[in-house]
């Protein structure tokens, strides 16, 4: 599902000129930085613990709390209790989305580079070889996906009524899938779905600042390749399903973890072709999406 969060004065093409160019440092900078940091942990568990302490923990009760208390609070509530978080967000929204838009390019070059140098195949990666390279850039996947509820923020201050039951589960269940993930197994087969999905989260924020753009050209084409970006990540949820069953039937992860995220990925599928239903299927006709 795309959801527009629009702001005031827009970001022309000038922001993804900065994408490329962020984009293109980082991975000359900080991809070397994050192996030689991953290296000082000789072993899987010393990393895992890193990664997965009670703090990370802590941290992920923390914000589903504090996420279903914004969900549950209206706009009017939290202007009136935080008045300049409205002004706040306006300023740093398109920050954010070339923020977001640049990790999520850079995190997909990275996996993709790390596991081809390392022989990784897409699933069936049984006992992968110490790599805490990959390991790290899971954790900062799993950051980043609770990086992504700021989105919440920005579309219940922009007051949108597309605050969806599905908006909210998938980004609510994606932080304890990647969480649970990162405590059990960061490395081996789990390179694909973190790779596939921050490419799809690259090209979805790479479509709000086009959105949001004041040239009539890109905003234009924006509206066009919007039920493309629907489409790439009902694809997504089908890959990652053939994706989960073949990890099931190698051996390759825990079966609870396997089948926990096929059974996940399967209804993400549903919501979100029912989502397509309603908005293009069916829009305008009287008829109600399955």
């Amino acid at each position: 599902m795309v959801v527009k969060t629009s702001y005031s004065g827009g970001v022309d093409s000038f922001g993804l000129i900065a994408v490329a160019i962020v984009t293109v440092v980082a991975g000359q900078y900080f991809h070397p930085a994050i192996d030689v940091f991953a290296r000082e942990f000789t072993t899987a568990e010393e990393l895992q613990d890193f990664m997965a302490s009670a703090t990370m923990i802590g941290f992920s009760v923390s914000m589903t709390l504090l996420y279903g208390l914004l969900l549950l609070s209206s706009k009017d509530t939290i202007v009136k209790k935080l008045p300049w978080l409205p002004s706040a967000a306006k300023v740093f929204q398109p920050t954010y989305n070339i923020l977001q838009a640049t990790f999520n390019t850079w995190h997909a070059f990275a996996a993709f580079s790390c596991a081809f140098e390392n022989g990784y195949s897409f699933w069936g990666n049984v006992n992968p070889q110490w790599n805490p390279t990959m390991g790290m850039l899971y954790w900062l996947y799993y950051l980043n996906k609770i990086a992504d509820c700021t989105d919440t923020i920005f579309i219940k201050l922009n007051g949108k009524k597309s605050m969806s039951k599905l908006h909210c589960m998938l980004h609510g269940g994606q932080i304890w899938l990647s969480y649970f993930v990162l405590r059990i197994c960061p490395m081996g087969d789990c390179w694909g779905p973190q790779c596939i999905n921050s490419a799809i989260h690259a090209a979805m924020y790479s479509w709000y600042l086009l959105s949001a753009s004041k040239i009539p050209t890109l905003t234009h084409f924006a509206k066009l390749v919007k039920p493309c970006l629907t489409a790439m990540q009902m694809i997504q949820f089908l890959v990652l399903m053939v994706h989960n069953a073949q990890t099931i039937q190698y051996g390759s992860v825990p079966v609870e973890l396997g089948v926990g995220s096929f059974i996940w990925m399967v209804f993400l599928f549903a919501m979100f072709a029912n989502f397509w239903c309603h908005t293009y299927t069916f829009k305008g006709t009287g008829k109600i999406g399955v």
